[in-house]
């Protein structure tokens, strides 16, 4: 990082201080520095509508009396935060007042800054245990690739000729394939059954419920959790489906794109994943369902590259309305990752209520 972003040259303690914090974490800073030579994804392209350009314009306007301000959107959680290092506040400048200060503020500074570096020290060690994973070898070629050599769109039909994404491939780690042979011994007596997985909400379908359905599909429409292309760095995940119990089981290895927090999985992809499978576990246990609520516990940060279960079951049946529960843990079962719960609401004709057998 150049100095400038560390601050001006002064011959004050706190600033020295964080020179110095600076210094010793710079070998595990972004290559991409500085902020200035990025690609910044927050500004108009050719592909917003007319709607978004008047929005993106009415707040710009909005900006000129620095009441509002616009936040600068990269492709790295370390390249996306503030300049500033000796906080994480948008601008040391204007959000720290003067008569607010406390003697303690110097070391407050450097402790955050510490924590900034530890975390981007924690980043590169996730980086160095994904070279076990050849598709999560974080290539920087890959960003620049054209988008639709990235995204997948879904135009294949029937289910014959489609592309399962739920089976195996070279992305998928040691501990992956273990899993996968564990649930796929454990389907052979029927209680759990695999379920395909397809680039198109259509084609994800069980083909009993379609038919009752019919959904029109969409020509370039692609399934949120299996747009990205490049195998190992997008959602790789198979569902299994046990009817006995009314649960779905996923087994889930988060990729080097679904990064939040740095070097791991970012708390909207959980939420997106845990949907995911709350639905359906609805669809294959009741028919056509939608979301109505979901509410997500974060309990700990998951790893990219990890292996982790996301587990879902029905609660109870209300007409209508059907109660899940769901979790994110560890293939061991010793690390809660997150905990949520889900109403859906059933499309079809009225549904009965029936216990469930066992739980998670």
């Amino acid at each position: 990082m150049e100095e400038r972003a560390l601050g001006t040259a002064s011959s004050s303690a706190p600033q020295k201080d964080i020179h110095r914090v600076g210094t010793l974490s710079a070998s595990v800073l972004s290559q991409q520095q500085p902020h200035q030579s990025l690609k910044d994804f927050g500004l108009p392209n050719s592909s917003w509508s007319p709607e978004m350009m008047d929005q993106f314009q009415k707040f710009t306007k909005m900006s000129e009396d620095g009441s509002w301000q616009r936040i600068p959107s990269y492709n790295s959680s370390v390249d996306s935060m503030p300049v500033c290092p000796s906080c994480w506040e948008l601008s040391c400048a204007q959000r720290r007042a003067p008569e607010k200060k406390t003697p303690s503020s110097r070391e407050q500074r450097v402790k955050i800054f510490r924590m900034q570096s530890l975390l981007r020290s924690i980043s590169q060690t996730v980086k160095g245990m994904a070279t076990r994973v050849p598709a999560l070898a974080w290539r920087k070629e890959l960003l620049v690739q054209p988008p639709r050599l990235l995204l997948r769109t879904s135009t294949q039909q029937p289910h014959q000729s489609l592309k399962d994404f739920g089976l195996p491939n070279s992305s998928w780690s040691p501990e992956m394939m273990d899993q996968f042979q564990k649930f796929t011994k454990m389907s052979e007596d029927g209680s759990w059954q695999r379920i395909p997985s397809y680039n198109s909400s259509v084609d994800s379908m069980p083909a009993h419920r379609k038919s009752v359905y019919s959904p029109r599909k969409q020509k370039e429409a692609c399934l949120f959790v299996r747009n990205v292309a490049t195998e190992g760095h997008g959602f790789e995940f198979a569902m299994f489906y046990n009817g006995a119990e009314r649960r779905m089981v996923v087994l889930l290895q988060p990729g080097s794109y679904l990064e939040g927090m740095i070097g791991f999985v970012h708390g909207g992809a959980v939420a997106a994943i845990l949907d995911h499978t709350f639905v359906g576990c609805g669809i294959y246990t009741f028919g056509i369902v939608v979301t109505a609520s979901l509410s997500v516990n974060f309990k700990s940060p998951i790893p990219l590259g990890s292996v982790v279960l996301v587990e879902t079951k029905v609660e109870k049946v209300e007409e209508k309305k059907i109660f899940l529960s769901g979790l994110v843990r560890s293939t061991d079962t010793q690390t809660l990752h997150t905990e949520a719960t889900a109403l859906l609401i059933h499309l079809d004709a009225k549904i009965s209520s029936h216990p469930v057998i066992t739980s998670c």
